[in-house]
């Protein structure tokens, strides 16, 4: 989500450090407050990490696994200054929301529980099963494992959803979740979307003392959706935002 925002603003695509992320999305977390540990962080604490100190390129703070503890040099943080997230949301795990968020260019984070058959991905074009609560237990090592969801398909009901196993897992590195695995709230836990970063001229405009966005943002206190009724363009069953970069 975070990537494709600088791609949208600057046409440039920038791998962001993931490692600059981790560690700054740790010393938000309290359960770090006497010393870092390679223990995994929340959705919430990267994007609250990501409003303060924004990121860095991974070019310039590669992912070092003895570099996980440590902390980045000065220069990262100047540079991640430039792209802090300046305005995001939590999505709820709801399959009209989310794919709302999807068919108005926003890809969202989300951690779902994992399964054994979750691993069949690799092997079967990135597809994965619905699991089965019967024989299955939740897979330890990576139980509540963070993806970004970047599309959907209505004829194959399923989520396209961005790993980061790297491209030899899945198709390329994506794969494709089950609606009714990934839109139910057993297990998917938490999801959320970034809408703008720094410098970023498609985020929330305030013009006239009201809110305007272009992409059918409802500004109600009361709510915090996107809006359901233009979620899907009715002559289409598959959206995918990547599908506006080509």
């Amino acid at each position: 989500a975070y990537e494709y925002l600088i791609m949208k603003n600057s046409g440039k695509h920038i791998d962001v450090s993931r490692l600059f992320i981790y560690y700054n999305a740790r010393l938000k977390d309290p359960r770090y407050q006497n010393g870092l540990w390679d223990g995994g962080v929340s959705l919430s604490r990267g994007v609250t990490a990501l409003e303060e100190f924004g990121c860095c390129k991974e070019s310039l703070y590669p992912f070092i696994i003895e570099n996980i503890n440590k902390q980045p040099p000065a220069v990262c943080y100047e540079e991640g200054i430039k792209y802090r997230i300046v305005d995001s949301m939590p999505i709820t795990v709801n399959l009209n929301q989310m794919k709302a968020c999807l068919a108005q260019e926003f890809p969202f984070a989300f951690a779902l529980a994992t399964y054994k058959s979750f691993f069949d991905a690799k092997r079967n074009g990135g597809y994965v099963p619905m699991p089965n609560l019967n024989d299955e237990q939740q897979n330890t090592k990576h139980g509540m494992h963070a993806m970004l969801a970047v599309g959907y398909d209505d004829y194959s009901q399923s989520f396209i959803v961005r790993n980061s196993w790297g491209e030899t897992w899945g198709d390329r590195g994506y794969c494709y979740i089950p609606y009714d695995y990934m839109a139910n709230g057993q297990f998917c836990k938490r999801s959320h979307t970034i809408k703008a970063i720094s410098g970023d001229s498609h985020s929330r405009l305030q013009q006239d003392n009201q809110y305007y966005d272009p992409y059918g943002w409802i500004p109600d206190n009361n709510t915090n959706y996107y809006s359901e009724s233009n979620y899907a363009d009715p002559s289409s069953s598959c959206n995918s935002y990547e599908d506006h970069l080509r």
